[in-house]
């Protein structure tokens, strides 16, 4: 069985623990919190894109492509831009919006 990983979301100040591996977007839509995704989460409309800290999978191919198709930077300070429903949790995890 997987270990249980923290996703916190900010700026709600809460937390939420999933197993190892679970997609972020799927952590934000179990914890209650408003994402879009108009792809139903199939990884081609980049409308979950959030901001993410901490130890989540690498980007792939897929969603480094699709990154650079937004024109706003990806990175902010420690936090960077990624698709939630193409990024993993494999640690702790902080993640945020622009619309939270």
């Amino acid at each position: 069985m997987p270990k249980d990983v923290e996703i916190s979301f900010i700026p709600f100040g809460t937390h939420l623990n999933v197993p190892r591996g679970t997609s972020l977007l799927k952590a934000i839509t179990q914890a209650g919190y408003p994402v879009g995704y108009s792809c139903r989460g199939q990884g081609v409309c980049v409308a979950c894109a959030v901001w993410v800290q901490g130890q989540a999978s690498k980007p792939s191919g897929r969603e480094i492509e699709l990154l650079r198709e937004r024109t706003e930077t990806q990175k902010r300070g420690d936090f960077s831009l990624r698709i939630s429903c193409l990024t993993r949790a494999k640690g702790s995890v902080r993640v945020t919006t622009d619309y939270w």
